[in-house]
């Protein structure tokens, strides 16, 4: 699967892929999921802060300035998915929003490992839609971008959030 993340304003990286670059050893297994912030992306530019503005305009946030950074995850191939998270407290402020470009997707909460054995709940995401996460779902619920539930042959989704310290 080919997915790329493009990043503004602000990047992050998590320690288990930091690991996998350095070798094992660098990091012991609690420091694996943690990830840390730098500021050396592109601003973000102004087709993202018009998003913000509409967001602002809905009060879904306080301002555009609420959002000082953005990630691209652009799936280039049918049927890629974002693997199972929950977006950290520690680094990002709440709301985060989702915007969705190209085509439709599907939105999974509650999903564990492989996705079997137990309750998720489904959301389909249509083109062109703002996302709010925020409170108990973005904080307790994981959540995913399955693959065998992705659509059309290229979609693009855009997570605009602020991070903390940012």
């Amino acid at each position: 699967f080919f997915l790329m993340k493009i990043f503004f304003g602000f990047r992050y990286a998590y320690n288990n892929c930091l690991a996998y670059h350095r070798g094992p050893g660098k990091y012991d297994r609690a420091e694996y999921n943690i990830p840390t912030l730098y500021s050396d992306a592109p601003p973000l530019p102004n087709w993202i802060l018009k998003i913000c503005k509409r967001a602002a305009d809905l009060e879904v946030i306080p301002s555009v300035e609420f959002i000082d950074m953005a990630v691209i995850n652009l799936y280039a191939v049918p049927g890629q998915g974002l693997a199972v998270h929950i977006d950290p407290s520690s680094l990002f402020l709440r709301p985060i929003l989702s915007a969705r470009f190209f085509s439709e997707s599907v939105l999974s909460f509650n999903v564990k490992g492989q996705y079997t054995g137990h309750r998720t709940h489904n959301i389909v995401i249509p083109r062109g839609s703002l996302t709010v996460m925020e409170g108990y779902a973005a904080n307790n619920v994981t959540h995913a971008v399955r693959h065998f539930l992705s659509f059309g042959p290229v979609s693009l989704g855009v997570e605009l959030c602020m991070p903390l310290g940012g």
